[in-house]
Parts: C-alpha cells; sequence; structure tokens
C-alpha cells in the first residue's frame, strides 16, 4: 500500500481488512451451537460417544450440505440429518473473500453421555 500511494495519478485501494470473512450464523457460532442443542431431539436409547459433523454454508448463504463423519447409531444418525432441515438453523452468511461469496465448511461435534 506504501508503494502504491507514492505513486502519482493511481488510484490505491487498501482491502487487506476485507480480504476474508467467515460463515456467520446471526448473533455468532455459540448461538448456532444454543440453537441446534435447544432444538435436537436426542432419541430414546441413543449410545454414548461422539457424532462429528461436517456442514457447508454456500454461497447462496444457506447450508448446502451436511455430511456426518462419526456417528454413535442409526438413529442418532437421522436425528441429526432431520435437525439441520429444520429453518432456525439455515439464517446463515456466506463467507466471503474481497467481497466474492464462497463456500465454507466447519465441523462441529455432538457428544451424548447418560447420566
Amino acid at each position: 500500500m506504501e508503494e502504491c500511494l507514492k505513486l502519482k495519478n493511481v488510484n490505491c485501494i487498501d482491502d487487506s481488512g476485507n480480504m476474508y470473512l467467515h460463515a456467520q450464523f446471526p448473533k455468532g457460532i455459540s448461538n448456532f451451537r444454543m440453537v441446534l442443542f435447544k432444538i435436537f431431539k436426542l432419541p430414546k436409547n441413543a449410545l454414548e460417544g461422539e457424532n462429528c459433523i461436517r456442514i457447508t454454508v454456500g454461497t447462496n448463504s444457506t447450508i448446502e450440505n451436511i455430511e456426518i463423519l462419526k456417528y454413535t447409531d442409526e438413529n442418532t444418525k437421522k436425528a441429526i440429518q432431520d435437525v439441520f432441515k429444520i429453518k432456525e438453523l439455515n439464517t446463515w452468511k456466506s463467507a466471503r473473500i474481497y467481497g466474492i461469496p464462497v463456500k465454507e465448511q466447519f465441523e462441529i461435534s455432538i457428544f451424548i453421555t447418560h447420566k
């Protein structure tokens, strides 16, 4: 940027602060987790353990894909697939690079323990 400013008759644009913006859920990712766990219905007889999910937020500001990487049992897998069809979880803003919408993936885990 400094070199550009030294030149004459040149427009200089400082976009270093706007290069990359992650996908955003209203009130942040912690709110996404709160909404998810509030509406997630744990199946009866669910097995203990970790369920790992990869989420893709597409360029049109919606969840484009969920991939269940690890699950404890088939009923829990189905419950996870169902919960991501609910409208409240699909209120994202796409990630952006230089203002252009791009896909972004992230992973979350749902741990099941019995008390």
